[in-house]
Order: C-alpha cells, then sequence, then structure tokens
C-alpha cells in the first residue's frame, strides 16, 4: 500500500522499473488503480488540456445525431443491468453520453458493439463521467492496436491470426486438437479480444488483467487468452465434438477467481516463454501482410 501511494502522489511515471513490473503484477489496489491507469496513458493529462471538451462536445453534436445513435441506446439498456450502477436510468444516461461523445469524437468509429462494455467498466472503475470518456479515448489512442473497431476490423483480424500462431506455437496439443474438430480461433476469441475480456474472467480477475494491459500494452491480450487455455487446458482437451468444444470455449473463463493464480500462470516461462513487444509487433506485421495478400 506505501509504495502504491508513493507512486500515485506523482504527476507521471519516470522509469518502468522492475520493481514497478512487480507491484503492477501483484495488482493496483482499487483506490489507487484510476490514477495509475492515467498516469500510464495520460488520460488525465488529456483531460486537463482539453478542459470541458467533453461537455462542448456533447452539446454541440447532439442535435446532428448519427446512425448509430439508436444502436447506442438499446445496447447500453441491455449492458451489465446486474450492476447497481446501471440498475438506474442516471447510470445508463451517463454509459450512453460516453459512447455518443466517443462516436462523435472518433467517427471512424462511431459506435461498435463491445465498446460498451469496456466503457461501462471504465465508469464504475473511475465514478466520474467526464474522466471514464477521457481513459477510453486514450486506451483507444495508446493501448489498443488501431482499426480494432473500424467497420473492417482489420486490427482484430490481425490479432486474432497472431493469437492462432501463439496457439500453435505455445500450446501444440490445443492447436491439432481444435484443428480435428474445424473449431476456429475467431469463433471464440473474437468476444474475448473486442470485450478486453470483460465479459469473459470475473470482475477482479479482469481488473488485473488491465492493470497489466495498462502498464504493458496490447500484448498482454495474448498472455491473457493464452492463460485462460493453459489453465484449462485438459479440460478442452477432453471434449470430443465441435459443439462441446464451442460451448465451453464461450464460457471457459467464467470460474477463473483466483487473480493471483491466473496472473501466475500469465508469466510462468516454463510454457509460455519470452514474450517481447518486438515478438509480437512482427508476429502482427506478418499478419497484416497476409491480409494484404489475401485481397489482392
Amino acid at each position: 500500500q506505501y509504495a502504491f501511494r508513493t507512486i500515485s502522489s506523482r504527476s507521471r511515471v519516470q522509469t518502468r522499473s522492475a520493481r514497478l513490473k512487480n507491484l503492477i503484477r501483484s495488482g493496483i489496489p482499487s483506490e489507487y488503480r484510476g490514477h495509475l491507469w492515467g498516469m500510464f496513458v495520460g488520460a488525465a493529462e488529456r483531460l486537463a488540456r482539453e478542459p470541458g471538451e467533453y461537455r462542448r462536445t456533447l452539446e454541440t453534436q447532439a442535435r446532428l445525431g448519427g446512425a448509430w445513435v439508436n444502436e447506442v441506446t438499446k445496447d447500453v439498456d441491455r449492458t451489465h443491468t446486474r450492476h447497481r450502477l446501471y440498475a438506474s436510468s442516471r447510470g445508463r444516461d451517463k454509459l450512453k453520453r460516453i459512447l455518443l461523445a466517443l462516436g462523435w469524437k472518433r467517427p471512424d468509429i462511431g459506435y461498435c458493439q463491445a465498446i460498451n462494455f469496456v466503457a461501462s467498466v471504465l465508469l464504475v472503475t473511475m465514478r466520474d463521467e467526464e474522466l471514464a470518456f477521457w481513459f477510453l479515448v486514450s486506451m483507444l489512442e495508446h493501448l489498443i492496436p488501431p482499426h480494432y473497431y473500424t467497420s473492417g476490423m482489420e486490427g482484430l483480424i490481425i490479432d486474432l491470426g497472431v493469437f492462432r500462431e501463439l496457439i500453435r506455437t505455445k500450446l501444440p496439443r490445443l492447436d491439432a486438437h481444435f484443428q480435428q474438430h474445424n473449431i476456429e480461433v475467431f469463433q471464440f476469441a473474437t468476444e474475448w479480444f473486442l470485450c478486453l475480456f470483460v465479459n469473459t474472467l470475473p470482475f477482479e480477475t479482469t481488473m488485473r488483467v488491465w492493470d497489466l494491459l495498462y502498464f504493458h500494452g496490447s500484448k498482454v491480450l495474448f498472455r491473457c487468452g493464452l492463460a485462460i487455455l493453459k489453465i484449462r487446458e485438459e479440460y478442452i482437451l477432453s471434449l470430443d465434438t465441435f459443439e462441446k468444444l464451442i460451448m465451453c470455449l464461450q464460457n471457459v473463463g467464467q470460474e477463473l477467481y483466483d487473480c493471483d493464480t491466473f496472473v501466475s500462470v500469465m508469466h510462468e516461462k516454463s510454457w509460455i516463454g519470452s514474450f517481447p513487444s518486438s515478438k509480437v509487433e512482427a508476429l502482427r506485421s506478418e499478419q497484416r501482410d497476409k491480409l494484404e495478400k489475401a485481397r489482392e
């Protein structure tokens, strides 16, 4: 607690030392989480640079509407309905305004299903509507690869290709099992990556993954997906039909409540090996080339 309090007292992180990395891996206490996430991606600085921009965007653009406004309204009404914040119209209205403002600020995205779940977690964590909006903007600008949520979803397609390759090299038995039963990665992992594991893992486990995501960047998404499969590997291998496998893979992370064990598995070198960002970017480049060739 003292270490996190000391770090949180600073305006920015000067160096990402091994000690700080180990602290983040141990989990950021909830009272410091928002502040540290903001330091890692510059969300608070963005808010300070553009004071009032969120409200101005809402006021100026509200009368213009957008093709996706009705879709936002429908999705907000079915987002985390069991959470007390979204059980009230006040909470749902906050989430709706965040999503509409994002669509107006980022017309290349407009609205994409899945962003509602990411935004809903940010609003719960930040407890402030405007700050949650800037965290969402900062995530899209600094953490998530380009074109994840645009109409062609090129960034997502590339990352699913990278994930498929990592399963082949890190979890070869599962890869062979998936091939035997005609399981494609996109059939189960699209929601994992689009929602940043919000609907895949229990809430606190997701928060621990997001601690790492904010600190290390998007390569954490691959570690997380691989860890889910590693933990459940033997059970998945025991399933012998396409239908059983798909049903399992759609719900495979929901009981992974032990955050410490999950994070430990994410970093076990005995099976996952080294995971430098340079390697991930090289794999992305390979998948991008394949995608471009397929479109020729």
